[in-house]
């Protein structure tokens, strides 16, 4: 994802800035500042994707099913935190939105994040006490074909 194609619209800039955890000395956000906040966000989507795809390689927080997608596990506080947000799951949200809407490659593709958050209690592979945001990425989504030949060459409905 590159600086030169980073596309977002009004109503995800308008989710981008309320998420933001930046305050302006002004009331409302000044120019400088949703620029600022938009320059990082654009930066924290890189470092995401990255990090998608380092979990992804070292099979850290994820489980893989048997239908080719992913479910990934980020940790609520450290999204916070590292990213500056208010809202985990926004910016999550949005974050994925903005990587399969900007990189060639996952066009094809599809994700969800879950609503809620899940607790850590809840599965080994993560740490108890910790809420985490759960999502999954399916980059090679295949329909499964509904119709099929019978012995006379005619198509029949399953």
């Amino acid at each position: 994802m590159g600086e030169d194609n980073f596309i977002i619209d009004f109503d995800t800039l308008d989710t981008i800035l309320k998420n933001s955890g930046k305050m302006c000395k002004e009331n409302d956000l000044c120019e400088e500042c949703k620029k600022e906040i938009v320059n990082h966000y654009r930066d924290s989507c890189k470092i995401f994707e990255y990090s998608i795809l380092l979990n992804k390689k070292n099979r850290k927080n994820i489980i893989n099913t048997k239908y080719g997608c992913t479910y990934y596990f980020f940790d609520e506080e450290k999204i916070i935190k590292y990213y500056y947000v208010i809202s985990a799951w926004d910016f999550v949200q949005t974050a994925l939105t903005n990587i399969f809407f900007n990189t060639k490659e996952c066009h094809n593709g599809y994700f969800n994040v879950y609503p809620r958050l899940i607790d850590g209690e809840k599965l080994d592979i993560l740490e108890d006490g910790k809420k985490y945001v759960k999502f999954y990425i399916d980059l090679q989504p295949i329909a499964e074909c509904l119709i099929k030949k019978n012995d006379k060459n005619k198509f029949i409905y399953k």
